[in-house]
């Protein structure tokens, strides 16, 4: 399940107020259906150390996480990882492909 408004600027894995809006809407849907576990995975593009990028998509994952689990969704329904530069669905040759790339994507793992 792929939410398309959640990107992050670079070297950033702060919620933004775009963000925020993006994620009250997903935890409406969750409420709606708290059968749902969900996995929150996170990626960033290829610009830096890919060492230090993996940290980075661990700590946007990890954010999501966190802001699910303040507005009342159990933790119990979710888990986080990050992915680093793994897994582009744009190209990292444009800034546009880049800003793609920065992202937070949610998998229903169980019903």
């Amino acid at each position: 399940y792929q939410i398309n408004d959640i990107n992050f600027a670079t070297n950033s894995f702060e919620i933004t107020p775009r963000i925020t809006t993006v994620l009250n809407e997903f935890i409406e849907f969750l409420k709606l259906n708290d059968n749902l576990n969900i996995a929150i995975n996170g990626y960033t593009d290829n610009v830096g150390d890919p060492a230090e990028n993996l940290t980075l998509s661990q700590k946007r994952a990890e954010a999501v996480y966190n802001y699910l689990v303040l507005e009342d969704i159990a933790p119990t329904r979710l888990t986080f990882k990050g992915f680093g530069e793994t897994n582009t669905i744009a190209s990292n040759e444009t800034p546009e492909g880049r800003r793609k790339n920065r992202r937070t994507e949610f998998v229903i793992v169980s019903k």
